[in-house]
Protein backbone atom coordinates (compact mmCIF):
# COMPACT_ATOMS: atom_id res chain seq x y z
CA UNK A 1 0.00 0.00 0.00
CA UNK A 2 1.37 3.37 -1.06
CA UNK A 3 1.63 6.03 1.63
CA UNK A 4 -0.67 9.05 1.34
CA UNK A 5 0.96 12.05 -0.37
CA UNK A 6 1.99 14.89 1.89
CA UNK A 7 -0.55 17.64 2.54
CA UNK A 8 1.63 20.12 0.62
CA UNK A 9 1.34 18.05 -2.56
CA UNK A 10 -2.44 17.72 -2.17
CA UNK A 11 -2.74 21.44 -1.64
CA UNK A 12 -0.70 22.10 -4.79
CA UNK A 13 -2.91 19.73 -6.80
CA UNK A 14 -6.08 21.43 -5.51
CA UNK A 15 -4.68 24.85 -6.33
CA UNK A 16 -3.76 23.66 -9.83
CA UNK A 17 -7.30 22.29 -10.31
CA UNK A 18 -8.74 25.62 -9.19
CA UNK A 19 -6.47 27.52 -11.57
CA UNK A 20 -7.40 25.24 -14.46
CA UNK A 21 -11.10 25.60 -13.61
CA UNK A 22 -10.78 29.42 -13.42
CA UNK A 23 -8.85 29.63 -16.66
CA UNK A 24 -11.43 27.39 -18.30
CA UNK A 25 -14.17 29.72 -17.08
CA UNK A 26 -12.28 32.78 -18.40
CA UNK A 27 -11.60 31.02 -21.71
CA UNK A 28 -15.26 30.11 -22.01
CA UNK A 29 -16.23 33.72 -21.29
CA UNK A 30 -13.72 35.04 -23.85
CA UNK A 31 -14.91 32.50 -26.41
CA UNK A 32 -18.47 33.65 -25.80
CA UNK A 33 -17.38 37.25 -26.24
CA UNK A 34 -15.58 36.39 -29.49
CA UNK A 35 -18.62 34.52 -30.79
CA UNK A 36 -20.84 37.46 -29.86
CA UNK A 37 -18.43 39.93 -31.49
CA UNK A 38 -18.25 37.78 -34.61
CA UNK A 39 -22.05 37.59 -34.78
CA UNK A 40 -22.26 41.34 -34.26
CA UNK A 41 -19.81 41.98 -37.11
CA UNK A 42 -21.69 39.50 -39.31
CA UNK A 43 -24.91 41.41 -38.72
CA UNK A 44 -23.19 44.74 -39.39
CA UNK A 45 -21.79 43.51 -42.71
CA UNK A 46 -25.13 41.92 -43.59
CA UNK A 47 -26.92 45.22 -42.94
CA UNK A 48 -24.58 47.21 -45.19
CA UNK A 49 -26.08 48.08 -48.57
CA UNK A 50 -22.59 48.48 -50.04
CA UNK A 51 -20.69 45.39 -51.12
CA UNK A 52 -17.71 44.51 -48.92
CA UNK A 53 -14.93 42.26 -50.25
CA UNK A 54 -11.91 41.21 -48.19
CA UNK A 55 -8.80 39.93 -50.00
CA UNK A 56 -6.05 38.01 -48.23
CA UNK A 57 -2.29 38.58 -48.48
CA UNK A 58 -2.20 36.63 -51.77
CA UNK A 59 -4.98 38.67 -53.36
CA UNK A 60 -7.70 36.01 -53.07
CA UNK A 61 -11.25 36.70 -51.87
CA UNK A 62 -11.41 35.82 -48.18
CA UNK A 63 -14.80 37.32 -47.24
CA UNK A 64 -17.83 38.77 -49.01
CA UNK A 65 -20.94 40.17 -47.38
CA UNK A 66 -24.46 39.48 -48.63
CA UNK A 67 -24.57 42.72 -50.62
CA UNK A 68 -21.42 41.66 -52.48
CA UNK A 69 -22.97 38.29 -53.35
CA UNK A 70 -26.14 40.00 -54.58
CA UNK A 71 -24.21 42.63 -56.55
CA UNK A 72 -22.18 39.98 -58.37
CA UNK A 73 -25.09 37.55 -58.63
CA UNK A 74 -23.13 34.67 -57.15
CA UNK A 75 -22.74 32.45 -54.10
CA UNK A 76 -20.14 32.44 -51.34
CA UNK A 77 -18.94 29.04 -52.56
CA UNK A 78 -18.20 30.44 -56.04
CA UNK A 79 -16.62 33.66 -54.79
CA UNK A 80 -14.49 32.72 -51.78
CA UNK A 81 -10.95 31.77 -52.75
CA UNK A 82 -11.26 33.36 -56.19
CA UNK A 83 -8.13 35.29 -57.28
CA UNK A 84 -8.91 39.00 -57.10
CA UNK A 85 -7.51 39.56 -60.60
CA UNK A 86 -10.43 37.58 -62.04
CA UNK A 87 -12.94 40.12 -60.70
CA UNK A 88 -11.69 43.01 -62.83
CA UNK A 89 -12.57 43.73 -66.46
CA UNK A 90 -9.85 46.32 -66.98
CA UNK A 91 -6.43 44.66 -67.46
CA UNK A 92 -4.64 47.40 -65.50
CA UNK A 93 -6.92 46.88 -62.51
CA UNK A 94 -6.62 43.09 -62.78
CA UNK A 95 -2.83 43.41 -62.88
CA UNK A 96 -2.94 45.24 -59.54
CA UNK A 97 -4.02 41.95 -57.92
CA UNK A 98 -1.08 40.00 -59.33
CA UNK A 99 2.47 39.97 -57.98
CA UNK A 100 4.57 42.03 -57.78
CA UNK A 101 2.00 44.82 -58.02
CA UNK A 102 -0.27 43.42 -55.30
CA UNK A 103 2.57 43.60 -52.78
CA UNK A 104 3.08 47.23 -53.83
CA UNK A 105 -0.66 47.85 -53.46
CA UNK A 106 -0.58 46.59 -49.86
CA UNK A 107 2.08 49.17 -49.01
CA UNK A 108 0.07 52.04 -50.50
CA UNK A 109 -2.57 52.18 -47.75
CA UNK A 110 -5.49 53.21 -49.95
CA UNK A 111 -6.73 52.44 -53.45
CA UNK A 112 -9.63 54.28 -55.05
CA UNK A 113 -11.36 54.26 -58.41
CA UNK A 114 -14.23 56.67 -58.98
CA UNK A 115 -15.70 54.19 -61.46
CA UNK A 116 -14.71 50.73 -62.64
CA UNK A 117 -16.27 47.48 -63.84
CA UNK A 118 -16.25 44.19 -61.94
CA UNK A 119 -16.61 40.82 -63.64
CA UNK A 120 -18.90 38.44 -61.76
CA UNK A 121 -17.92 34.74 -61.60
CA UNK A 122 -20.75 34.07 -64.06
CA UNK A 123 -19.29 36.55 -66.56
CA UNK A 124 -21.67 39.51 -66.05
CA UNK A 125 -20.12 42.98 -65.99
CA UNK A 126 -21.10 45.26 -63.12
CA UNK A 127 -20.16 48.98 -63.06
CA UNK A 128 -19.29 50.10 -59.52
CA UNK A 129 -17.79 52.92 -57.52
CA UNK A 130 -14.83 51.39 -55.69
CA UNK A 131 -12.51 52.19 -52.83
CA UNK A 132 -10.24 49.98 -50.75
CA UNK A 133 -7.96 50.19 -47.73
CA UNK A 134 -5.14 47.95 -46.57
CA UNK A 135 -5.95 45.62 -43.68
CA UNK A 136 -3.16 45.55 -41.07
CA UNK A 137 -2.44 43.24 -38.17
CA UNK A 138 0.25 44.20 -35.65
CA UNK A 139 1.41 46.90 -38.05
CA UNK A 140 1.86 44.43 -40.92
CA UNK A 141 -0.33 44.45 -44.07
CA UNK A 142 -2.29 41.20 -44.30
CA UNK A 143 -4.87 41.98 -46.96
CA UNK A 144 -7.21 44.48 -48.53
CA UNK A 145 -10.76 45.56 -47.65
CA UNK A 146 -12.74 46.86 -50.62
CA UNK A 147 -16.12 48.58 -50.74
CA UNK A 148 -18.10 48.60 -53.99
CA UNK A 149 -21.25 50.61 -54.62
CA UNK A 150 -23.53 49.62 -57.48
CA UNK A 151 -22.91 52.14 -60.27
CA UNK A 152 -25.69 51.01 -62.62
CA UNK A 153 -28.27 53.46 -61.30
CA UNK A 154 -25.77 56.34 -61.34
CA UNK A 155 -24.67 55.35 -64.85
CA UNK A 156 -28.31 55.29 -65.97
CA UNK A 157 -28.83 58.82 -64.63
CA UNK A 158 -25.61 59.96 -66.30
CA UNK A 159 -26.63 58.44 -69.63
CA UNK A 160 -30.03 60.15 -69.44
CA UNK A 161 -28.29 63.44 -68.67
CA UNK A 162 -25.92 62.97 -71.62
CA UNK A 163 -28.82 62.19 -73.97
CA UNK A 164 -30.58 65.40 -72.91
CA UNK A 165 -27.39 67.41 -73.44
CA UNK A 166 -26.88 65.77 -76.82
CA UNK A 167 -30.33 66.87 -77.95
CA UNK A 168 -29.61 70.38 -76.71
CA UNK A 169 -26.23 70.43 -78.47
CA UNK A 170 -27.80 69.24 -81.73
CA UNK A 171 -30.51 71.90 -81.49
CA UNK A 172 -28.03 74.69 -80.73
CA UNK A 173 -25.71 73.55 -83.52
CA UNK A 174 -28.60 73.52 -86.00
CA UNK A 175 -29.77 76.99 -84.96
CA UNK A 176 -26.24 78.40 -85.28
CA UNK A 177 -25.28 76.62 -88.50
CA UNK A 178 -27.96 78.21 -90.70
CA UNK A 179 -27.24 81.90 -89.90
CA UNK A 180 -23.51 81.10 -89.79
CA UNK A 181 -23.70 79.88 -93.38
CA UNK A 182 -25.34 83.14 -94.42
CA UNK A 183 -22.65 85.17 -92.63
CA UNK A 184 -19.86 83.16 -94.29
CA UNK A 185 -21.43 83.67 -97.73
CA UNK A 186 -21.71 87.40 -97.09
CA UNK A 187 -18.07 87.58 -96.01
CA UNK A 188 -17.06 85.70 -99.15
CA UNK A 189 -18.87 88.31 -101.27
CA UNK A 190 -17.17 91.10 -99.35
CA UNK A 191 -13.85 89.38 -99.93
CA UNK A 192 -14.31 89.69 -103.66
CA UNK A 193 -14.43 93.48 -103.30
CA UNK A 194 -11.27 95.57 -103.39
CA UNK A 195 -10.93 96.22 -99.67
CA UNK A 196 -7.85 97.86 -98.24
CA UNK A 197 -6.31 98.83 -94.93
CA UNK A 198 -8.42 98.40 -91.81
CA UNK A 199 -11.46 97.13 -93.74
CA UNK A 200 -9.42 94.23 -95.13
CA UNK A 201 -8.00 93.45 -91.67
CA UNK A 202 -11.46 93.44 -90.11
CA UNK A 203 -12.74 91.15 -92.86
CA UNK A 204 -9.94 88.63 -92.19
CA UNK A 205 -10.70 88.74 -88.46
CA UNK A 206 -14.40 88.11 -89.18
CA UNK A 207 -13.53 85.19 -91.45
CA UNK A 208 -11.26 83.66 -88.81
CA UNK A 209 -13.90 83.98 -86.10
CA UNK A 210 -16.62 82.43 -88.27
CA UNK A 211 -14.28 79.51 -88.98
CA UNK A 212 -13.77 79.10 -85.24
CA UNK A 213 -17.53 79.16 -84.64
CA UNK A 214 -17.89 76.57 -87.39
CA UNK A 215 -15.37 74.32 -85.63
CA UNK A 216 -17.29 74.65 -82.37
CA UNK A 217 -20.53 73.76 -84.16
CA UNK A 218 -18.82 70.71 -85.68
CA UNK A 219 -17.68 69.68 -82.19
CA UNK A 220 -21.26 70.03 -80.93
CA UNK A 221 -22.50 67.82 -83.77
CA UNK A 222 -19.79 65.21 -83.14
CA UNK A 223 -20.93 65.02 -79.53
CA UNK A 224 -24.64 64.99 -80.41
CA UNK A 225 -24.47 62.57 -83.35
CA UNK A 226 -21.29 60.47 -83.05
CA UNK A 227 -20.32 58.43 -86.09
CA UNK A 228 -20.30 54.64 -85.77
CA UNK A 229 -16.75 53.25 -85.69
CA UNK A 230 -15.53 51.36 -88.76
CA UNK A 231 -13.79 48.53 -86.97
CA UNK A 232 -10.74 46.81 -88.44
CA UNK A 233 -7.47 45.23 -87.23
CA UNK A 234 -5.10 48.13 -86.47
CA UNK A 235 -1.46 48.26 -85.37
CA UNK A 236 -2.10 50.33 -82.25
CA UNK A 237 1.59 50.87 -81.55
CA UNK A 238 2.18 52.38 -84.99
CA UNK A 239 -0.91 54.55 -84.58
CA UNK A 240 0.34 55.85 -81.21
CA UNK A 241 3.81 56.53 -82.65
CA UNK A 242 2.25 58.47 -85.54
CA UNK A 243 0.21 60.66 -83.19
CA UNK A 244 3.25 61.12 -80.93
CA UNK A 245 5.33 62.28 -83.91
CA UNK A 246 2.66 64.85 -84.76
CA UNK A 247 2.52 66.00 -81.13
CA UNK A 248 6.28 66.63 -81.15
CA UNK A 249 5.67 69.34 -83.77
CA UNK A 250 3.24 71.15 -81.47
CA UNK A 251 4.57 74.49 -80.12
CA UNK A 252 4.19 73.20 -76.56
CA UNK A 253 6.51 70.28 -77.32
CA UNK A 254 8.96 72.55 -79.11
CA UNK A 255 9.00 74.79 -76.03
CA UNK A 256 10.97 72.13 -74.15
CA UNK A 257 8.46 69.44 -73.20
CA UNK A 258 9.72 66.00 -74.20
CA UNK A 259 7.28 63.51 -75.73
CA UNK A 260 8.41 59.87 -75.60
CA UNK A 261 6.63 56.75 -76.85
CA UNK A 262 7.40 53.16 -75.84
CA UNK A 263 5.65 50.28 -77.61
CA UNK A 264 5.89 46.69 -76.39
CA UNK A 265 7.26 44.21 -78.91
CA UNK A 266 5.05 41.78 -80.86
CA UNK A 267 1.75 43.46 -80.00
CA UNK A 268 -1.39 41.87 -81.45
CA UNK A 269 -3.60 44.22 -83.51
CA UNK A 270 -6.38 46.20 -81.85
CA UNK A 271 -9.95 46.13 -83.14
CA UNK A 272 -10.75 49.78 -83.74
CA UNK A 273 -11.46 52.63 -86.13
CA UNK A 274 -7.99 54.16 -86.70
CA UNK A 275 -9.29 57.66 -87.47
CA UNK A 276 -11.46 57.82 -84.36
CA UNK A 277 -8.78 56.42 -82.05
CA UNK A 278 -6.24 58.79 -83.56
CA UNK A 279 -8.62 61.64 -82.63
CA UNK A 280 -8.84 60.31 -79.06
CA UNK A 281 -5.06 59.95 -78.65
CA UNK A 282 -4.45 63.41 -80.13
CA UNK A 283 -6.91 64.97 -77.69
CA UNK A 284 -5.29 63.22 -74.71
CA UNK A 285 -1.76 64.09 -75.86
CA UNK A 286 -2.58 67.77 -76.29
CA UNK A 287 -4.19 67.81 -72.83
CA UNK A 288 -1.02 66.20 -71.44
CA UNK A 289 1.21 68.74 -73.20
CA UNK A 290 -0.92 71.57 -71.79
CA UNK A 291 -0.42 70.22 -68.28
CA UNK A 292 3.15 68.87 -68.41
CA UNK A 293 6.10 70.61 -66.82
CA UNK A 294 8.76 68.85 -68.86
CA UNK A 295 7.68 65.43 -70.10
CA UNK A 296 4.85 63.35 -71.55
CA UNK A 297 5.29 59.57 -71.71
CA UNK A 298 3.22 57.27 -73.94
CA UNK A 299 3.24 53.50 -73.37
CA UNK A 300 1.46 50.91 -75.52
CA UNK A 301 1.16 47.38 -74.14
CA UNK A 302 -0.92 44.21 -74.28
CA UNK A 303 -2.58 42.31 -71.45
CA UNK A 304 -4.32 39.21 -72.75
CA UNK A 305 -7.44 40.10 -74.69
CA UNK A 306 -6.98 43.86 -74.48
CA UNK A 307 -4.44 46.51 -75.41
CA UNK A 308 -3.83 49.78 -73.62
CA UNK A 309 -2.33 53.17 -74.39
CA UNK A 310 -1.14 55.01 -71.28
CA UNK A 311 -0.41 58.75 -71.54
CA UNK A 312 1.24 60.28 -68.45
CA UNK A 313 2.33 63.86 -67.81
CA UNK A 314 4.41 65.33 -64.99
CA UNK A 315 2.16 68.32 -64.38
CA UNK A 316 0.43 69.60 -61.26
CA UNK A 317 -2.31 66.96 -61.35
CA UNK A 318 -6.07 67.35 -60.92
CA UNK A 319 -7.82 67.80 -57.55
CA UNK A 320 -10.32 65.01 -56.70
CA UNK A 321 -13.32 67.36 -56.93
CA UNK A 322 -12.36 68.33 -60.48
CA UNK A 323 -11.33 64.80 -61.49
CA UNK A 324 -14.84 63.59 -60.66
CA UNK A 325 -16.26 65.94 -63.32
CA UNK A 326 -13.76 65.70 -66.17
CA UNK A 327 -16.14 63.63 -68.30
CA UNK A 328 -19.15 65.91 -67.71
CA UNK A 329 -20.17 67.62 -70.98
CA UNK A 330 -19.21 71.32 -71.13
CA UNK A 331 -17.11 71.12 -67.96
CA UNK A 332 -13.72 72.69 -68.68
CA UNK A 333 -10.88 74.37 -66.81
CA UNK A 334 -9.47 75.93 -69.99
CA UNK A 335 -10.38 79.50 -70.96
CA UNK A 336 -10.94 78.54 -74.61
CA UNK A 337 -12.19 74.95 -74.28
CA UNK A 338 -15.69 73.69 -75.11
CA UNK A 339 -15.63 71.01 -72.40
CA UNK A 340 -16.52 68.33 -74.97
CA UNK A 341 -13.10 66.86 -75.79
CA UNK A 342 -13.00 64.26 -73.01
CA UNK A 343 -16.71 63.34 -73.17
CA UNK A 344 -16.37 62.76 -76.92
CA UNK A 345 -13.17 60.76 -76.41
CA UNK A 346 -14.82 58.56 -73.80
CA UNK A 347 -17.87 57.93 -75.99
CA UNK A 348 -15.65 56.96 -78.91
CA UNK A 349 -13.65 54.51 -76.81
CA UNK A 350 -16.75 52.97 -75.22
CA UNK A 351 -18.31 52.55 -78.69
CA UNK A 352 -15.29 50.34 -79.42
CA UNK A 353 -16.02 48.18 -76.36
CA UNK A 354 -13.11 49.81 -74.53
CA UNK A 355 -12.62 52.16 -71.61
CA UNK A 356 -11.03 55.55 -70.97
CA UNK A 357 -9.83 56.27 -67.44
CA UNK A 358 -8.10 59.28 -65.88
CA UNK A 359 -6.12 59.01 -62.65
CA UNK A 360 -4.29 61.77 -60.85
CA UNK A 361 -2.31 62.57 -57.75
CA UNK A 362 -2.07 66.29 -57.03
CA UNK A 363 1.51 67.36 -57.62
CA UNK A 364 2.40 64.20 -59.58
CA UNK A 365 0.54 64.63 -62.86
CA UNK A 366 -2.25 62.80 -64.68
CA UNK A 367 -2.38 59.36 -66.29
CA UNK A 368 -4.92 58.74 -69.06
CA UNK A 369 -5.41 55.11 -70.05
CA UNK A 370 -7.25 53.97 -73.18
CA UNK A 371 -8.10 50.26 -73.20
CA UNK A 372 -9.26 48.56 -76.41
CA UNK A 373 -10.13 44.97 -77.35
CA UNK A 374 -7.62 43.07 -79.41
CA UNK A 375 -8.59 41.90 -82.89
CA UNK A 376 -9.03 38.23 -83.62
CA UNK A 377 -8.10 38.98 -87.23
CA UNK A 378 -4.59 39.55 -88.48
CA UNK A 379 -3.43 42.83 -89.98
CA UNK A 380 -3.89 43.19 -93.73
CA UNK A 381 -0.55 42.92 -95.57
CA UNK A 382 0.90 46.16 -96.97
CA UNK A 383 -0.22 47.09 -100.48
CA UNK A 384 3.30 46.40 -101.81
CA UNK A 385 3.08 42.79 -100.62
CA UNK A 386 -0.42 42.28 -102.06
CA UNK A 387 0.86 43.35 -105.47
CA UNK A 388 3.51 40.64 -105.57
Amino acid sequence: MQPDPPDSVLDAVHRLKDQIRERGRLLSAKTGELVAAREYLRRVFAALTDAVLVFDARGKVEFANQSALELLGTSAEALLGLPGAELWVDPEEAAAFREPRYAELLTRGHWQRSECVLRAPGGARVPVQWSASVLELAGRPVGLVGVARDGREARGRQEAKVRAIQELAASVAHEIRNPLGAIQNSLALLGSAALEGEDKTLLEIARGETRRIGQIVDTFMTFARPALPQLAPVALGELAEEVTTLARQDPRARAGRAVVCVVDAALPPARCDPDQIKQVLWNLLINALDAARSRVAVRVRSDGERLSVRIADDGAGIPPSTLARVFDPFHTTKPTGTGLGLPIARRIVEAHGGALRLESVVGAGVVATVTLPRSMEELAPPASEEAR
